[in-house]
């Protein structure tokens, strides 16, 4: 690899780390850059569709399959850039005429007196989500974290 490719790797976030990897056919760097946690949702989405190029790219149908589905959770209107490889936009296509539809995250919460109660549901999950939790605090005291 040019020192000047290995200094923007260095500098640069994962989601352009995964790109200039699979750019380079370098599967497994992009493999293990793709491991990486997301810090926000953009960089979920972004990091969802390179693993699913990866996928592609080596011939993992199953895998392929599974990340195409959380794509279309995640953004069932997704806008692909037109640099995407067709067969991606084709494969997410068919994926997605299959799915429910996006995530959904829905809270009901009720106030009876000086109780509160809330209850959630999940729909269209494939996998994405592991637990739900909300904040709340008294009197502007401190927040604190209870599962629903």
């Amino acid at each position: 690899m040019l020192p000047a490719l290995l200094c923007l790797l260095a500098s640069s976030t994962p989601v352009e780390q995964a790109r200039l990897h699979l750019e380079e056919a370098d599967f497994e760097a992009a493999r293990a850059v793709l491991s990486t946690p997301a810090r926000t949702r953009a960089a979920l989405v972004s990091l969802t569709e390179l693993r699913a190029l990866l996928h592609l790219a080596l011939g993992e149908d199953t895998p392929l399959q599974a990340e195409l589905q959380k794509l279309v959770a995640l953004d069932y209107n997704r806008a692909f850039d037109a640099s995407v490889n067709p067969d991606l936009v084709t494969r997410y296509l068919a994926v997605r005429a299959q799915a429910a539809g996006a995530l959904q995250v829905e809270l009901q919460r009720s106030l009876d007196g000086e109780t509160a109660s809330a209850e959630a549901r999940v729909r269209n999950d494939v996998g994405l989500v592991r637990r739900l939790f909300f904040e709340y605090r008294l009197d502007e005291g401190k927040w604190t974290a209870a599962p629903l």
